[in-house]
């Protein structure tokens, strides 16, 4: 039997997260953690200080844990407090709104349990519903029927000959009414000022606009084929941080003690 982890960053409650269990039912032991609240834009940040575990249930009566700690947390929830084993999988979503460009694949909750669980070599999996902040609150589970096809399909293909060599995590980002697939990189794409005044003398992170995204174009990038070519976008990415040991030894040769 194989075992699958699944979580998000919107939350227990999200209906994200139960298409998601849909989608992977009848693959293996589907183990559901997933913070408590929504953490989104946590990235893999972990909880430092006291986390808190509880039973719970989804809406369809299936058992979940819901934790006050992150996404990222729910893999070493997993791994040492509950099944004291490594996943086979990890799949982590549906997210609302896309995940695409540098920026979001480093600041995402989403993405940031699939980055912890590729850095200790499990499979895992980040899917990504872009869609507007206005229809968050609106979506039913057939809004996610697509993205409950394409995420089944890759997690049984991924469970039956793992992951491709040098890749640690794929990121699937899925457009409304989308016009085909398209394997794509991430773009280099950072944010701009995403702050708003409120007035108070404080600030707050403002919900990305999508409209940003609408004129970059280059060629095999992830916001390419989700917002100009209306594709689904899949992203296979490999956690390799580079040190360019002689650069710096070039820039620092002459510093004393």
């Amino acid at each position: 039997m194989k075992y699958i982890l699944i979580s998000n960053d919107d939350g227990i409650d999200s209906i994200g997260l139960f298409a998601l269990k849909k989608a992977l039912e009848g693959l293996g032991n589907l183990c559901i953690i997933a913070p408590e609240t929504n953490r989104s834009g946590i990235s893999k940040a972990l909880q430092m200080f006291s986390l808190k575990i509880k039973k719970t249930k989804l809406k369809d009566n299936t058992d979940a844990y819901a934790i006050t700690g992150t996404p990222a947390d729910a893999y070493f929830i997993f791994r040492y407090k509950i099944f004291n084993q490594e996943p086979d999988l990890v799949v982590s979503g549906i997210n609302l709104g896309c995940n695409v460009g540098i920026g979001d694949i480093l600041t995402s909750g989403t993405i940031g349990l699939a980055l912890e669980a590729g850095l200790h070599g499990v499979p895992a999996i980040a899917v990504s519903l872009c869609v507007s902040q206005e229809k968050k609150n609106s979506l039913t589970l057939d809004d996610f029927n697509i993205a409950i096809k394409i995420t089944r399909q890759i997690a049984e293909r991924i469970l039956v000959r793992g992951m491709p060599n040098n890749v640690h995590l794929i990121s699937i980002n899925i457009p409304e009414k989308p016009q085909g697939i398209q394997i794509t990189r991430p773009a280099n794409y950072v944010y701009g000022d995403i702050y708003v005044d409120n007035g108070d003398g404080t600030y707050s992170a403002s919900q990305l606009r999508t409209d940003i995204y609408n004129n970059y174009h280059k060629r095999n990038s992830d916001i390419n084929a989700v917002f100009n070519k209306k594709f689904i976008s899949i992203t296979p990415i490999r956690l390799e941080i580079k040190s360019p040991r002689d650069e710096l030894i070039n820039l620092l040769r002459d510093i004393e003690l």
